[in-house]
């Protein structure tokens, strides 16, 4: 977990705030174009079975599917809403477990009419059901990402565009202590038609 230093700001050493003031310094002239911009990362686009590694996961998207509900994973949806899920198949390639609820959760993120840039509200395992599972290093498993959207946001037909974030593993320096995910990056794009399996089972 992270942690911060709680010390008051009369406790930080004096050379500090020279520090801030030159990279105050650095923004500013950085801001009126004092400095080449850097070159913005490309977007991947993946297809459905195509593999995609980021620094935590080698991440499979199956299939998309919209339903009316998900029986064994007891999820309760709204009257006039469906449920959207996305298959896929989840390597964790980092060397110590992951928490899908709490280092997975900003793994994908879906773009239907109604609902933009949202984490999923569920992962489950679809081999076993089991809601927000850890994931051990190197073992593939199934997973289902779960979202509610309004039921006339989605057919069965229309193309879903799904968002692939990955996240760099920081170290904390001067405030912060210890080793930490950074916020997520957009990685990649999957975008497919989804298939209405009415009432059922996600059970690729």
């Amino acid at each position: 977990m992270v942690s911060t230093l709680t010390s008051a700001s009369d406790r930080i050493p004096t050379k500090w705030f020279a520090g801030i003031g030159t990279v105050a310094f650095l923004l500013a002239t950085a801001g009126i174009g004092g400095f080449a911009d850097v070159p913005e990362t490309p977007i991947a686009t993946v297809e459905l079975g195509e593999a995609l590694t980021t620094q935590q996961v080698e991440l499979e998207v199956q299939d998309l599917v919209v339903l009316d509900d998900i029986p064994d994973l007891y999820l309760t949806v709204p009257e006039g809403e469906r449920v959207v899920g996305v298959l896929a198949h989840a390597t964790n390639v980092w060397t110590a477990p992951q928490s899908t609820m709490a280092d997975l959760d900003d793994l994908l993120r879906l773009e239907v009419d109604g609902i933009s840039d949202a984490p999923p509200m569920m992962i489950a395992r679809v081999d076993d059901a089991l809601t927000n599972p850890r994931l051990q290093p190197g073992l593939r498993v199934p997973l289902v990402f779960v979202w509610t959207v309004p039921a006339a946001a989605v057919a069965d037909g229309d193309e879903i565009t799904v968002a692939v974030f990955d996240r760099t593993r920081e170290t904390g320096q001067a405030v912060i202590d210890g080793q930490y995910w950074g916020e997520p990056v957009l990685a990649a794009t999957v975008t497919a038609p989804v298939h209405d399996l009415g009432t059922g089972e996600a059970d690729r």
